[in-house]
């Protein structure tokens, strides 16, 4: 009977967060970001969500978890789901950087009074454990990727948009399968900050399911084809890369910027440059973030509801004899 009633319980909150609409049913607090190359301390986080207005920190390692915290930005909890956000490390840390470097970019709460304090904006735990991304730092040109959303990206006549590149030399962007690496489209690209970039992506089309890829940066040998003997760009021993996944699709990422997502303002030092007609085509349309999560960032209902029924069912074992 404890047990019905507890599953009774938990279903009818199901409903009801099945019933409710809004940022706060399709996303959790997150941030990701990816091993990069900054010339002056700036970190290009792919993507953040938090609940309420706080801060995102840039904090040194301290045996696998967050320490000293060494740069800070407000960010602001109705803001919606946020990509390319740029916090800066210290610049007394920055001139002291000695090589590659592991930092923790944390989410913090404001306990209210406008004020970053470390002692006072404590860290938002997500299951135990801080709201953070672990990622390579290193110092040189601009090199990092951006494109995960929380819904698988949409093929658009078999290109795939990757909102923002920076390569520190000529290079290639190319899309990998992730599991074999193997190239599944490419496209050259010169040295500099490009943004909305379409890679047009080989059979993806043709598939059933969805594509699991990895987006990584090379240089370019000097003849300007893409073979795979390139070096790829590396923060330490990381590529410069991001995952996501590919939904194959003709209506693409979108046509339109939702007011949930925000895009930070860019680089003083964009030089935002075309990319070949041929292949890499940027266009003017974000890509879109449904609330559906497709093993992005953010729970969608289905989610919730499955998680609220093992409570339920944990809640009744709990009260039997």
């Amino acid at each position: 009977m404890r047990t019905a009633r507890a599953l009774a319980a938990a279903l009818c909150v199901a409903l009801v967060v099945a019933s409710a609409s809004g940022p706060a049913v399709a996303h959790v607090n997150h941030v990701e970001a990816d091993a990069q190359l900054s010339p002056d301390g700036t970190v290009v986080v792919e993507s953040a969500y938090v609940a309420g207005d706080g801060y995102l920190t840039v904090q040194r390692d301290d045996g696998g978890d967050p320490g000293e915290v060494i740069g800070y930005r407000p960010i602001s909890g109705g803001a919606g789901f946020q990509t390319e956000v740029e916090v800066t490390v210290d610049a007394a840390a920055w001139r002291n950087w000695s090589g590659p470097t592991t930092v923790h970019l944390v989410l913090r709460t404001d306990d209210g009074d406008g004020e970053f304090d470390p002692s006072e904006d404590g860290i938002i735990q997500a299951f135990g454990r801080p709201t953070e991304d672990v990622v390579t730092l290193a110092k040189g040109d601009r090199g990092a990727v951006s494109a995960r959303s929380f819904s698988p990206l949409r093929t658009e006549d078999g290109a795939v948009t990757v909102r923002y590149v920076a390569l520190p030399t000529n290079g290639h962007l190319v899309v990998e399968h992730a599991s074999d690496g193997r190239a599944v489209g490419s496209v050259p690209l010169d040295a500099g900050v490009h943004r909305n970039v379409s890679v047009s992506l080989d059979g993806v089309d043709d598939r059933d399911e969805n594509l699991p890829v990895r987006t990584v940066l090379y240089h370019d040998d000097d003849d300007g084809t893409f073979t795979g003997d390139e070096e790829p760009v590396v923060a330490g021993s990381d590529s410069v890369a991001t995952r996501f996944t590919v939904q194959p699709g003709t209506d693409g990422n979108g046509t339109a910027t939702p007011a949930l997502v925000t895009t930070a303002t860019p680089f003083p030092n964009d030089t935002t440059t075309a990319a070949p007609a041929a292949s890499a085509t940027p266009t003017d349309t974000p890509t879109a973030s449904p609330t559906a999560t497709g093993g992005q960032p953010g729970f969608g209902v289905t989610a919730v509801a499955v998680a609220l029924l093992l409570w339920g069912v944990a809640l009744g074992r709990r009260g039997q004899p």
